[in-house]
């Protein structure tokens, strides 16, 4: 039997490698504790246990309320804890502003784990169990069987406690309920490796995402799938849906009273194919336009490459309130997730019948019904808590929480896996005295998502009122050479989610988010913004903060350092990354009530919100890896107390470190590039330099509250050495900022005059280039006239005075042409004045070195044995070219050449200028014999790696294809359709793209059938 937590409380135990020992070794700031945090967790969290807990969670859908969500909160999880030690005071029941009568919150004499069912949540469940979609293609079709075959799916792995599930799974695998199936999926080879993982079996689990979540129900729960009476219809695609209900329109029927009692195929979302469905007496709506971009994994070729071109995205058809009524008519609508592949099937089969139905047999077996509903068994919304109590001030907590609910195995059951395994392992590392008890209470919470939180905020006001902090675990596992999403920081709000920040931006796509001015040209963004870096918002995109905690807190740099650790000193391939504030997960609901929180996370992630979400594309080692970065951060906040002060000293020098990289690089940097920015004719230099300054003062203003925030939340008497350490670091900080401040008026000040000089010679030299074309022309014209009245002059005529003429209008040609050619130079000459203006100077001094577009040359080809040119500290010889190595920066290159002369030329001069590849050109754009592709070719370049080819049918999204032929066919088309077409080129610089200017575009129609 377990002593109690009063008995260890009363002992004085130190352990050769407890945290207390840490802590108290040394009270230098210079100490570094996170790396021994890091280190001893290293020893006791296992990523392994984590996706044991994670492959159970997955093998069912667990819905908001529904039979396998409250399996996992209500029994899996809390059997876990209490294996592990946890005290489990079993399953209570309340309302949603009240503590059940098992919640042991208030009492510190053990760790204890509890359920409450919150039983005045009435929200309605969609509790699904069984579904399948046949379809019945006509007599005599070509290729009609194996069209089906890729249309048609039946899916069992709904609820894991359901007869049918089991009858199901018992057949296939032996596994006759939900342990024996637990022990299917986590079954390893000799050598550790998970074997119906690898071999990818369990991906069969997630197929389940192909029935639309929330869809209506065609027979209820318990309904032998053999006597379902499903609904069926003639499937018809209807192209795009347009307007809103009662008055929907399609493109490919015009009467709509047609559509009665059919399965209505679409290329608009499934939410309105489902009310286009209802509008027009539907059976059932199909439609794969719930997919994302990020969804759709592409190669060169535009295709969207395996397993994601089977894909279904998780996505509602109906409101459930709405699918709920419309079953209750008796006319079920069942909603049906395609993947590419299937709509393209079933399009092809349709295409290939003609006249002849094909036929879509629906089934959905489940039942929807209000949380709380006694006669579904229903006792209302299910959380489990956990707490490791603390042991100098139990009162005071750091929160963990995971959502449960969806269908994949990333989100969440990755987080569901994380925080059970954090939990046991913590537990178990405690009791066996690996590590130290933390000196505040570590609280863990299961649930559903946003209202887990906002249950535990209504439920719990005492205790969020010494809440520290809160950590959520949201899709924490995926596998990011698998998935493309890596492990992501989701800062509390600090400036970079007031001011826009970059986005990312996909592999297969040329989408660029800023040009080489840094002005916004994402689709996403608002155009002509100026765009900071390089924190980068991902694909979700930002969220509002508004009534949301934004103060100055230490939290989101000391999450980040130990995050950053784990890479240092445990796993080198661990990436970590941070994105501004989103939202969208139980954080939001923390920090709209005043406590501090943060999403850690994976994105983007093709896999996300999919069928494709499964088992193979999560990884237990990033488990692993996520557990120790969130554990650290919670161990070294709860042990920095008061007599612990080295560990508060250590979180104070994160914090300071951040400020300072942040406030005199990162943002100096962003500085430099708002003065491009501002450069433009159009912009305001005055109005610039104030939004600059308005930025770099938010920082400052945000890191000076967070430098402070250490003592003013964990330290309750803070020792004068620490707060003169603190102010220290606050005055650094501020110093910093008025630096930063003083840069920003410097390079803004000596920029305005001379880029308003430059761009008015610019223009002069534009302006008197176009008079000289215009004179060039006119004496090309008088002499065409002059060759003309000599060549017309009747035979035996003196062409003494024609000839005079034609010379001399010759000669003006020829001087025309010189003052042209000279206005051309002027311009590129104003044009290089600009730029350096513009904070790329031009200025090389004391040696002749031409710069040109994508080499260095030396005084052309002529000798100077005495000059002596270095190139970044190479020396170069005279007489030769020499390419620049230079950075790249999207579709801008930027070199610096540093050359120093000898003898004569004695001098050093240092040169940055902008490097642009040449365009590429389309000249030839020709139908091919079949109408499927067209030919493109592109005018040969040079000083480039390859091209790269833009195409969009009509007005649609452009796709892009690179290549280094000249000659290049795009295939696939669409027969009798108009498609554009442009074309840039590129060169590789530092292993990334630099983009020269696209062609024009050029519009051709492929051939018809």
């Amino acid at each position: 039997m377990k002593k109690l937590l009063t008995i260890v409380l009363c002992l004085t135990i130190i352990f050769t490698f407890s945290f207390a020992s840490i802590a108290t070794a040394s009270a230098a700031s210079s100490t570094d504790y996170m790396k021994q945090y890091i280190t001893k967790l290293g020893k006791v969290i296992d990523g392994e246990d984590a996706f044991d807990y994670l492959s159970y969670t997955y093998m069912g859908w667990r819905t908001t309320g529904g039979t396998w969500q409250n399996q996992v909160i209500a029994n899996f999880v809390p059997e876990q804890l209490e294996k592990a030690g946890y005290n489990y005071q079993g399953k209570g029941a309340c309302d949603q502003h009240s503590k059940s009568e098992n919640d042991m919150s208030s009492v510190n004499d053990d760790d204890y784990a509890w359920v409450t069912y919150f039983n005045d949540v009435d929200s309605l469940t969609w509790n699904p169990e069984y579904a399948k979609l046949d379809v019945v293609v006509p007599d005599g079709v070509l290729g009609g069987k194996a069209l089906e075959k890729r249309i048609e799916g039946e899916y069992f792995a709904f609820d894991p406690t359901s007869e049918v599930y089991q009858k199901h799974y018992g057949e296939l695998y032996g596994a006759n309920n939900p342990d024996e199936m637990w022990d299917w999926i986590t079954k390893k080879d000799a050598n550790g490796k998970r074997i119906n993982v690898e071999n990818g079996k369990e991906a069969e689990l997630n197929l389940r995402c192909h029935l639309a979540w929330q869809t209506c129900f065609t027979d209820p729960r318990g309904t032998d799938p053999a006597e379902a009476k499903g609904v069926e219809g003639e499937a018809v695609y209807v192209g795009t849906i347009k307007g809103r209900a009662p008055k929907m329109t399609c493109t490919l029927v015009s009467d709509l009273s047609t559509l009665e009692g059919k399965a209505i195929l679409s290329d608009s979302s499934l939410a309105n194919t489902w009310s286009f469905a209802q509008q027009v007496g539907g059976v059932a709506a199909m439609s794969t336009n719930s997919l994302s971009n990020y969804n759709l994994p592409m190669d060169e070729f535009g295709e969207v490459i395996e397993p994601f071109c089977y894909s279904a995205r998780y996505a509602a058809g109906g409101r459930l309130a709405d699918t709920a009524k419309q079953t209750a008519t008796g006319k079920p609508i069942v909603s049906w997730q395609f993947s590419v592949d299937q709509k393209k099937a079933l399009k092809e089969l349709l295409e290939r019948a003609g006249d002849k139905p094909v036929i879509i047999k629906s089934v959905s077996i489940g039942d929807t019904y209000k949380m709380n509903d006694p006669e579904f068994n229903g006792l209302g919304q299910a959380v489990t808590m956990a707490e490791i109590k603390g042991s100098k001030y139990p009162d005071e907590r750091i929160l963990i929480c995971a959502h449960v609910q969806e269908p994949g195995c990333n989100d969440n059951a990755t987080g569901v896996g994380c925080l059970t395994g954090m939990a046991v392992n913590l537990k178990k590392a405690i009791d066996e005295g690996k590590i130290d008890r933390p000196e505040r209470t570590i609280t863990f919470l299961w649930g559903d998502e946003m209202t887990m939180a906002r249950l535990y905020i209504s439920s719990h006001p005492e205790e969020c009122k010494t809440l520290v902090m809160s950590l959520d675990m949201d899709m924490t596992g995926e596998d990011p050479e698998k998935t493309g999403g890596h492990m992501r920081v989701e800062k509390s709000p600090d400036p970079s989610a007031k001011y826009l920040y970059t986005l990312d931006l996909l592999p297969w796509e040329d989408q660029l988010s800023h040009d080489e001015t840094y002005t916004s040209v994402h689709p996403d963004n608002e155009p002509g913004e100026f765009v900071r870096l390089p924190d980068s918002h991902t694909l979700w995109g930002a969220g509002g903060f508004n009534n949301l905690f934004q103060e100055g807190y230490y939290l989101n740099d000391l999450y980040i350092d130990s995050g950053n650790s784990v890479t240092k000193y445990i796993d080198d391939g661990f990436e970590v990354d941070v994105c501004p504030y989103e939202g969208g997960s139980d954080h939001s609901v923390f920090l709209s009530a005043n406590i501090p929180a943060l999403l850690t996370w994976h994105f983007t992630d093709y896999t996300y919100h999919s069928s494709v979400d499964t088992l193979n594309m999560a990884s237990a080692r990033e488990m692993g890896n996520v557990n120790i970065t969130t554990a650290a951060t919670a161990f070294m906040t709860a042990n920095a107390v008061d007599g612990n002060e080295g560990v508060a000293k250590n979180i104070l020098k994160i914090v300071r470190d951040a400020a300072i990289d942040r406030i005199s690089n990162v943002e100096k940097e962003n500085t430099d590039h708002h003065v491009i920015y501002a450069s433009q004719p159009s912009k305001s230099s005055d109005e610039e330099l104030a939004a600059e300054k308005e930025v770099l003062q938010a920082w400052g203003d945000w890191y000076d509250e967070a430098i402070h925030s250490v003592s003013k939340y964990l330290l309750k008497t803070p020792s004068e050495e620490f707060l003169a350490l603190e102010n220290d670091y606050a005055e650094e900080i501020a110093t910093a900022t008025t630096d930063a401040l003083a840069y920003a008026d410097k390079v803004f000040s000596e920029n305005k005059d001379d880029v308003k000089e430059a761009q008015r010679e610019l223009d002069n030299a534009k302006a008197a280039q176009a008079k000289a074309e215009d004179n060039l022309t006119k004496a090309q014209e008088a002499l065409a006239e002059a060759e003309k009245a000599l060549a017309e002059a009747p035979e035996g005529t003196d062409t003494t005075e024609l000839e005079a003429a034609v010379n001399a209008a010759q000669i003006k040609v020829d001087e025309a042409q010189l003052a042209l050619d000279d206005a051309i130079a002027k311009v590129a000459e104003a044009e290089e004045a600009l730029w350096h203006a513009q904070g790329y100077p031009i200025d090389i001094a004391n040696a002749e070195l031409k710069l040109a577009k994508t080499t260095v040359v030396y005084n052309g080809k002529a000798q100077k044995p005495d000059l002596k040119v270095t190139l970044d500290g190479a020396e170069l010889v005279a007489g030769t070219d020499y390419t620049v190595a230079y950075k790249s920066n999207k579709k801008v290159g930027k070199a610096t050449v540093t050359v120093t002369g000898t003898g004569n030329y004695a001098g050093t001069a240092t040169a940055t200028f902008i490097i642009k590849p040449a365009k590429g050109v389309i000249n030839k754009l020709t139908p091919a014999k079949t109408s499927m592709k067209v030919a493109i070719k592109s005018q040969k370049t040079s000083g480039v790696d390859g091209y790269q080819i833009a195409y969009r049918k009509g007005t649609g999204k452009w796709k892009t294809v690179n290549t280094t032929k000249l000659t290049y066919t795009v295939k696939k088309l669409t027969k009798n359709t108009a498609y554009s077409f442009k074309v840039r080129a590129y060169k590789k610089i530092d292993g990334k793209k630099v983009y020269g200017a696209y062609s024009k575009v050029l519009k051709k129609k492929t051939k018809k059938a």
